[in-house]
């Protein structure tokens, strides 16, 4: 995409200017104990941490990989993760340090199934990252068992279920790793090989990577026996410096152990397998992965409490077998409160990432506590899925029909109009991937996701629909299917 590039260097006609230059590589200073990066996460006092990496142990991850799947000049990694994602780091670095290729996805379609199997074919890429809600989305979609390039497949950011694999060797034939991994680590600690005899639920985040060592201790800081239930540190050069500017934090989370050493304490529960394997449990606090993406609900409330109506709030994470996990938040507004859920959400969008907006607002008068004084998360009301919507108008030409009809299946929801908005209806990023391919099949239109995000109701996005229809068929061609048309930009 040359649009934006204002000026091309021609190096051929400036070599006098060049020649005054020195010829050598300019003299590396970089020790393997410096940072190679910071990179933000959730934090549960509205202040999110910033987790310092250092280059030794990118560099051990990058070479591990390598070690184990021993990239070569016919292989090709797709890089599709943002940079503020430590995915990144390998899927970029990885290729280029072994001479295999990189191909570099578009930012608005990272998203987009459709897309990323156009990619796999056209590029022959070999190896490629999902989050396990986005790869269900990528097997889903016909097309899929086309994808024959593929011979690795890794995933991370969220627990990969026994049915997630099953569905994923029914559709292709390359090997599955479930790898695990935090922030404050280099990327990746430790994995696992999915294989035939991998029926077990969930499935193991596997063993630790080199010069990496995984710890399960109880709460006095002692190894549990196989099977039981214990905190998992990590140890070895997979270890991050610490959080940037904060000393109180790094010293409760990056810890001497009296006999293991430098660890970083993860809060993750695991418990080990008879065969080693580690299974994840859980957290030991109330941090969540919603989509990869790590969310401290703390943070949410945090800034929810800051609305000038709101008096007090809780955000609690809740599991739904057809739209997987997603955020509520319970709130009690103060005296003669007038907002409304919109209110908060617009309040909310720019405070924080879309991955963190709460999917429903439940407005209470009080909250039940228990006998230390805290919220009762149990206790709270269940909020009412088939609650109807703020009335819309209802759609009067056939493509805000079928919108209507792609909008009620994705979202499990039957009261909508032609106003509502996506996003504040339950919508987020992957469901909006659904809806746009059902919008490709349909109308035999590439429409690129990132219109969704900037026309989320279907009055706005059927007058673009419309509109490209008319276009096309005022020039009497058909639209281009195999490639998406848009300009570029992050998601």
């Amino acid at each position: 995409h040359l649009g934006d590039i204002k000026t091309i260097l021609a190096v051929d006609q400036i070599g006098s200017a060049l020649a005054s230059h020195p010829a050598q590589n300019p003299t590396n200073t970089t020790a393997p104990t410096h940072l190679a990066y910071v990179i933000y996460t959730s934090g549960s006092t509205g202040k999110p941490k910033a987790a310092m990496v250092e280059h030794r142990g990118i560099v051990n991850s990058l070479l591990w990989r390598q070690h184990t799947f021993h990239l070569d000049q016919t292989d090709g990694v797709l890089h599709k993760a943002a940079l503020s994602f430590d995915v990144a780091m390998w899927e970029i670095f990885w290729p280029l340090i072994v001479g295999a290729r990189l191909v570099v996805a578009r930012p608005d379609y990272a998203h987009d199934p459709v897309y990323l199997q156009q990619v796999i074919r056209s590029e022959q890429i070999t190896f490629i990252h999902f989050v396990p809600s986005l790869l269900r989305l990528f097997l889903d979609e016909s097309g899929v068992k086309s994808c024959t390039s593929l011979r690795r497949v890794w995933s991370s950011g969220e627990q990969l279920s026994a049915d997630l694999w099953h569905l994923f060797r029914s559709k292709l034939k390359a090997d599955l790793y479930n790898g695990y991994g935090l922030a404050e680590t280099s990327t990746v600690v430790t994995y696992f090989r999915c294989g035939d005899e991998t029926t077990q639920r969930p499935i193991p985040i596997g063993a630790p990577i080199a010069n990496t060592c995984i710890y399960l201790l109880d709460t006095q800081g002692q190894p549990v026996p196989v099977g039981v239930a214990g905190e998992l540190f990590v140890g070895g050069l997979a270890v991050g410096r610490g959080y940037l500017d904060r000393p109180e934090l790094t010293a409760q989370r990056f810890i001497t152990h009296p006999t293991f050493g430098h660890l970083y304490k993860t809060g993750d529960m695991c418990r080990r397998r008879d065969n080693g394997a580690i299974e994840f449990i859980g957290r030991s606090d109330f941090q969540v992965k919603i989509r990869g993406f790590r969310v401290e609900p703390g943070e949410v409330e945090a800034v929810l409490r800051s609305h000038p109506e709101v008096l007090e709030s809780q955000v609690a994470v809740m599991d739904d077998d057809r739209l997987g996990k997603r955020l509520v938040a319970w709130w009690i507004p103060q005296a003669a409160a007038a907002s409304q859920e919109t209110d908060l959400r617009a309040f909310l969008r720019t405070q924080l990432p879309e991955y963190m907006l709460p999917a429903q607002f439940v407005q209470i008068d009080n909250f039940a506590r228990n006998g230390n004084g805290k919220v009762d998360v149990r206790l709270l009301p269940v909020p009412d899925q088939t609650a109807e919507i703020k009335p819309s108008r209802p759609p009067q030409t056939p493509v805000e029909k079928q919108l209507l009809a792609m909008w009620q299946t994705v979202l499990k929801r039957q009261h909508l109009g032609i106003d509502s908005n996506f996003f504040d209806v339950g919508g987020h990023s992957l469901l909006a991937t659904q809806v746009v391919s059902r919008i490709r099949d349909t109308f035999q239109i590439a429409l690129p996701l990132r219109s969704f995000f900037e026309q989320p109701t279907i009055a706005a996005l059927a007058k673009s629909i419309e509109a490209i229809l008319w276009h096309v068929g005022a020039h009497s061609a058909p639209p281009d299917s195999e490639t998406p048309q848009g300009e570029e930009g992050e998601l």
